[in-house]
């Protein structure tokens, strides 16, 4: 085919764009498909130290794997539930009792905040009665309507979603977990018979698998920090 840079141009957006629409409609495989490999890369050495270090065989030690991260998952899950039912309930009612608990919350922040700020509150952002407050108002009408009911359906429907979805991750985990050095051979074996070449493609893969390990591990410890540190933000000021 004498083909111009025009119809290059074409076959390659056209490529681009099969390519989109597949992984658009693939996405409840392929999403997963990362997670797992990712999950996979930061499992490897627990399942590695429970077969070699605790002498467990290998199946039992992926099981176990496994196995932590589903407790840690459901103990999450469970610490989230009983949060949301918490600020659910502390949600002021659309009562004249409620308005004054609103009020009351409103004025506890603004001392709190006057106390630990350097520089004097501004009346027109901060004013001392909470009807001078156009937020104030906003929440309230937020409140009187359907939106706090809408949105414990929408996280209803995500978090069903999302079990469904880490269900498949946990057998792709498994999966992985279990059959990872036989597909390691697999891939290996795609760079030739070569033993050099081989050798170099363990290398990046492994090296690929501690880049990733290593990515995970620190953007865990950063999020805890944060979480922490707005926790303490969050009860100095006293706020739910």
């Amino acid at each position: 085919m004498n083909l111009t840079p025009a119809t290059r141009w074409g076959l390659n957006l056209i490529a681009l764009l099969g390519a989109v629409i597949a992984l658009r409609l693939g996405e409840t495989i392929f999403i997963p498909t990362v997670i797992a490999v990712l999950l996979a890369a930061l499992m490897w050495p627990v399942a590695t130290w429970l077969n070699r270090g605790l002498r467990l065989p290998w199946s039992v030690a992926c099981l176990t794997s496994v196995g932590l991260l589903v407790l840690l998952t459901l103990l999450l899950r469970l610490s989230f539930a009983l949060v949301v039912t918490k600020v659910v309930q502390d949600i002021p009612a659309n009562t004249p009792e409620g308005e004054t608990t609103q009020q009351r919350l409103y004025t506890n922040f603004r001392d709190q905040l006057a106390r630990i700020s350097p520089l004097a509150l501004h009346k027109d952002y901060f004013p001392e009665d909470p009807q001078d407050l156009r937020l104030y108002h906003y929440l309230r009408e937020t409140l009187r309507g359907p939106y706090v009911t809408e949105a414990l359906l929408k996280l209803l429907y995500f978090t069903n979603n999302w079990m469904w979805h880490w269900v498949l991750i946990m057998f792709l985990l498994l999966f992985l977990l279990l059959e990872g050095q036989m597909l390691t051979r697999r891939v290996v074996e795609v760079f030739g018979p070569s033993k050099e070449a081989q050798r170099q493609a363990v290398g990046a893969l492994a090296d690929m698998a501690h880049q990733v390990r290593t990515y995970l591990v620190w953007r865990t410890i950063i999020n805890a920090a944060v979480a922490l540190l707005v926790g303490l933000v969050y009860y100095s000021l006293t706020l739910k």
